[in-house]
């Protein structure tokens, strides 16, 4: 049976319709920053709230589906967890929901005074960020586009985790969202700061869906196969 996959318009529509967010940002409207910037905003907390559902797609995996394969098993385990890191650091673990105050010593050390650890060091900021881009032009572009003619991978092989092409508008729009206004900097046109952070808090929100819409697809696709 030929495994179900997620619908066009989340896999493909979604992120086709989020990138012209930075040209709202060109109207310099006072109400703009507030509302789509800062840890309350809209770009930031539609990020957490993509990579929830992938958390839960993880655990439905873990709970429902039980993969049987160690190897598989261990892979969403490890996912599950990156994710839940992932989530817990773009919120600061829930500092600014719940407004409880960072401690003395934490905010010597955090350049942002929060309770996260991606403001305290590079290594826990620019490296996964690094990382996470590398694999989504990996697994969301290479790979799909490689594999789009090849048969679905057995349920019980570890191939079965390999993306599929529901990945790659996400991916893409991660890899190349801030690419017309790196060219308009270097051709000394530096954009507005507010079009500079939305395009920064944008590719997280797309880093955001590639991992959701994977988990959602490996989901689908291992509970048809078992």
């Amino acid at each position: 049976m030929k495994p179900r996959e997620l619908p066009a318009w989340l896999w493909l529509w979604v992120p086709v319709i989020l990138l012209p967010i930075p040209l709202i940002a060109l109207g310099g409207r006072d109400w703009y920053r507030p509302t789509f910037l800062g840890e309350l905003g809209i770009i930031e907390n539609v990020t957490f709230v993509a990579i929830v559902v992938g958390i839960v797609a993880a655990l439905r995996l873990l709970v429902v589906v039980r993969p049987k394969d160690p190897k598989i098993l261990a892979f969403v385990v490890l996912m599950t967890l990156g994710s839940i890191y992932y989530a817990g650091e773009e919120i600061s673990w829930g500092q600014h929901f719940f407004g409880f105050g960072t401690p003395e010593g934490w905010s010597e050390i955090n350049r942002q005074q929060e309770t996260n650890l991606h403001n305290t060091s590079p290594l826990f900021d620019k490296l996964p960020r690094l990382l996470f881009t590398i694999a989504a032009a990996v697994g969301g572009v290479i790979i799909p586009l490689k594999r789009r003619n090849a048969p679905p991978a057995p349920a019980d092989s570890i191939h079965v985790v390999w993306p599929t092409l529901v990945c790659t508008p996400s991916a893409l729009c991660a890899l190349f969202v801030s690419f017309p206004w790196k060219v308009g900097k270097w051709l000394g046109s530096p954009p507005p700061i507010d079009v500079k952070d939305t395009v920064g808090e944008l590719k997280e929100l797309y880093l955001g869906l590639f991992l959701m819409l994977y988990l959602l697809s490996l989901s689908r696709r291992l509970s048809s196969r078992s």
